[in-house]
C-alpha cells in the first residue's frame, strides 16, 4: 500500500525506485493499493520523465479499480 502519494517531493532515485517497483507489481499481477488526493493528470508534476509517467498510468488503468472518494476530512474535529 502506498499512502499519500504525492504528500513528499520525491529524488530521483526514490522516482526511480517507485518505478521500478510499480513495473514488478505489475508485471507479477500484484495488487497495489494507491491512495493520493492528486488526480492523474498531476502526476506529471510529482514524477518524471513523461514517458515513465505514462507508462506507468497505462499499467494502473489496465488493472485499475478506481475509487474517489468526496467529502469533508474526517481528521478535522468539531471544535463546536
Amino acid at each position: 500500500m502506498l499512502d499519500e502519494l504525492g504528500y513528499l517531493t520525491l529524488k530521483k532515485e526514490q522516482m526511480n525506485a517507485f518505478f521500478k517497483l510499480m513495473k514488478e507489481r505489475y508485471e507479477a499481477g500484484r495488487p497495489t493499493i494507491i491512495t493520493t488526493n492528486l488526480q492523474p493528470e498531476q502526476w506529471y508534476s510529482l514524477l518524471e520523465p513523461k514517458d515513465m509517467v505514462d507508462a506507468l498510468l497505462d499499467r494502473l488503468n489496465h488493472r485499475c479499480i478506481n475509487v474517489h472518494i468526496d467529502g469533508p476530512s474526517l481528521r478535522k474535529t468539531d471544535a463546536g
